[in-house]
């Protein structure tokens, strides 16, 4: 799933064509991108699910694939670093974000990201973190499971909400999923099996079960963590069975 925003998304702000002023007075046009994928009545879905967004990696004047230098970074008169072009061609991990909400609200968390939120052009510094979720970004991607389908999860999955219900199973294993939200309902299940790794930031287990494996090779890093939430709620007769491992 690639969102750019309608490609007219603008982190950092622009001056709206509206008015007369320089002013930096919109981060672009209406309208988030979105997709939503629902698996029903026993579907079973084997792959990852990744939210990315497309990049303008440089300068390519004569399109022999070679990026020219057109920028002097360090002001010797060397031409040192390439530039955009205003050509899309490539891609990369995650949709456009941004903390500076000039006319649009937040939508989502974004741990990652390195905006300022007092100001766009620095670094929050504990661990590369914004302060709280006032992050916009620029696509959204849910995925429901709902009687007792499946997912066995590949590779890296990069999503906003997944919602597991009504006796569906989603399966960890040698993959990684990153969630804002996982949510569990009516006797669902979430396994996290050998070098399999889930994070999130709000876990809600209703009358459901969430099992680490015994032989689950974890660390304590965001990264190595079989589990890692910042929030965990479990409900009505729910199960968080972290067996022997690290969570």
């Amino acid at each position: 799933f690639s969102s750019n925003f309608d490609e007219n998304f603008f982190p950092n702000g622009a001056d709206s064509y509206r008015d007369t002023d320089a002013d930096r007075d919109t981060n672009g046009w209406d309208g988030t991108d979105r997709m939503d994928v629902t698996l029903n009545n026993g579907s079973k879905w084997v792959g990852a699910a990744m939210s990315v967004h497309m990049t303008d990696t440089g300068t390519d004047a004569d399109g022999d694939g070679v990026f020219e230098y057109t920028v002097d970074t360090n002001g010797d008169g060397i031409l040192d670093a390439t530039s955009p072009d205003g050509v899309y061609d490539s891609y990369a991990v995650g949709t456009e974000a941004t903390a500076n909400l000039i006319d649009i609200a937040a939508n989502s968390l974004w741990p990652l990201s390195t905006v300022g939120v007092d100001n766009i052009y620095t670094d929050y510094s504990e661990y590369n973190h914004i302060v709280g979720n006032e992050v916009y970004q620029s696509g959204l991607f849910n995925v429901t499971l709902n009687t007792g389908s499946q997912w066995d999860t590949t590779k890296t999955s990069l999503i906003d909400t997944l919602s597991i219900n009504s006796g569906s199973v989603v399966n960890v294993a040698d993959s990684t999923l990153v969630s804002d939200t996982i949510g569990l309902t009516g006797g669902s299940a979430l396994n996290i099996n050998e070098d399999g790794h889930v994070a999130t930031d709000t876990l809600s287990i209703d009358n459901s079960t969430v099992t680490i494996a015994d032989d689950v090779s974890a660390g304590w890093s965001v990264n190595d963590a079989a589990l890692y939430a910042n929030t965990i709620n479990v409900t009505n007769n729910g199960v968080l069975d972290v067996g022997n491992s690290a969570s």
